[in-house]
């Protein structure tokens, strides 16, 4: 049976609390999903959020919150449950230190870290603002991560701030104080950028991603159809963006990051909700956001089953290749890198 698992998943429409249709473990087996907002909130306000969002799923009997590896191991011999490990995409300068705040998300649950969301924080560049470097924050903010075992996700982060990462990444290799990298959701640069200017690139280059394996980390492809192609919204582009990953990177180091919501939500609907998305978080259009942002065909509670179905349709791999993409890579690498 395919155990499947999605790099970032949202378990309602965004700016909603987390609840989970009943049915969602028949094909969702884990999840890392956003705790906050990624804009407008202080430190306070993301803590606050983040409590809020786990006592969501703890209230939610076919939930079960993902903090170590002894929860991922129970996870895979119970059945009828979503496993959900908590993520923040946008890193909130903390009030009493970097330290100090990273152990407050670390004790609410939050096991996922992007330092940065789009524009220029204390910490380094989003992806709006790619010439943007770690600041000295960012790489206090690094170093504290890999102590404390916080993973650090690269997506959204900007190209200059990513290579910084990277370079700490490969200068910590060797160390028992490595740290633990990954890139949830995203395509490849070399594609398409992810956004209307090319200079500033949403996907990462894929010499980047072949660098961020290298040090051991996972990549995640979305499903995020103005993410994919400048105008396609069917699922060629998906395809093209996973398999150019499979290919270069090995099925073992890449997985689904749809970036998508698991409800069942009819056109009219999404179309609503996607406008007050884009109002919030693309009002210039610079990101170049448009409806649908997910293919049709997987707009669904069933999106990872039908994603293998178009998998198999289009011969991507032999089974055990798209059994890695499907789940089996997120889970091999989120037992080798959550806490003990």
């Amino acid at each position: 049976m395919t155990f499947y698992a999605d790099s970032l998943a949202f378990l309602n429409l965004p700016m909603q609390p987390p609840i989970a249709v009943p049915e969602l473990p028949q094909h969702l087996n884990l999840a890392i999903c956003t705790a906050a907002i990624p804009v407008g909130l202080n430190f306070g306000q993301t803590l606050e959020s983040v409590h809020d969002f786990r006592l969501c799923i703890e209230k939610q009997d076919h939930l079960q919150l993902i903090l170590s590896q002894g929860d991922l191991r129970y996870l895979s011999r119970v059945s009828g449950v979503t496993g959900v490990v908590l993520s923040l995409q946008n890193m909130p300068t903390p009030d009493n230190g970097i330290a100090n705040g990273l152990k407050q998300f670390y004790d609410a649950g939050v096991r996922v870290l992007t330092p940065c969301y789009e524009d220029t924080n204390n910490f380094g560049g989003g992806f709006l603002t790619p010439q943007q470097p770690l600041t000295e924050e960012g790489w206090h903010l690094i170093e504290q991560s890999a102590q404390l075992g916080m993973i650090i996700d690269l997506s959204h982060v900007g190209l200059m701030s990513a290579q910084s990462v990277l370079h700490f990444g490969e200068l910590r290799h060797n160390s028992d104080c490595k740290p633990k990298l990954m890139a949830s959701h995203g395509g490849i640069a070399d594609i398409f950028a992810g956004t209307t200017d090319p200079a500033r690139p949403r996907n990462l280059p894929l010499d980047l991603l072949k660098r961020l394996v290298a040090v051991g980390g996972l990549v995640g492809i979305y499903t995020l159809t103005f993410g994919l192609d400048e105008s396609h919204d069917g699922i060629g582009p998906f395809l093209w963006h996973l398999s150019k990953a499979v290919r270069e990177l090995g099925s073992a180091n890449v997985c689904i990051g749809s970036d998508a919501v698991y409800h069942e939500v009819d056109t009219g609907a999404q179309a609503v909700q996607f406008e007050k998305m884009r109002a919030k978080l693309d009002p210039t259009g610079v990101k170049g956001s448009r409806s649908p942002d997910t293919m049709p065909q997987f707009n669904t509670v069933e999106r990872m089953p039908r994603i293998k179905t178009s998998l198999v349709a289009a011969h991507l791999g032999p089974a055990e290749v798209r059994e890695d993409i499907l789940g089996e890579s997120l889970r091999r690498w989120l037992l080798a890198n959550l806490p003990e």
